[in-house]
């Protein structure tokens, strides 16, 4: 199994991804969606409802290499023309794990994929909170 399919897999495990039309289209509309995935056979009106989808909710959208019978047994169903990955660090490494050149520029996602998080350690840990001494 392809390591990216290994990820859905985890993904839905950890209810990290929507499957299907109704759960990818809710999904976009709460804007929960980070990555819409299509398979390279879905069918005509699944590619034109998740333009509509893309509208609502913004997400980027990968046309993969598998089949929709592939991704539906990475992630336990008979087929699965259509998912949104809704956890960004699982959409990151979904990405990466695709190995494909023409995603290597990642200025196609419009958005920060993996954004720059600065701890805000004043906030969480003051030393003179623990009284003198103490550090």
């Amino acid at each position: 199994m392809h390591k990216a399919l290994g990820l859905l897999g985890l993904a839905r495990k950890g209810g990290r991804v929507a499957l299907g039309e109704e759960a990818v289209s809710a999904a976009c509309r709460s804007g929960h969606a980070r990555l819409m995935l299509l398979a390279k056979d879905a069918g005509d009106s699944v590619r034109h409802r998740s333009d509509y989808f893309i509208r609502s909710g913004k997400p980027p959208r990968i046309e993969l290499s598998f089949t929709k019978e592939e991704i539906g047994t990475a992630v336990g169903r008979n087929v699965c023309p259509i998912a949104a990955l809704t956890d960004v660090s699982l959409a990151r490494a979904f990405v990466l794990a695709l190995d494909e050149p023409e995603l290597d520029d990642r200025s196609w996602w419009g958005w920060n994929i993996m954004p720059t998080m600065e701890p805000k350690w004043s906030s969480l840990y003051d030393p003179a909170d623990l009284g003198p001494g103490r550090s």
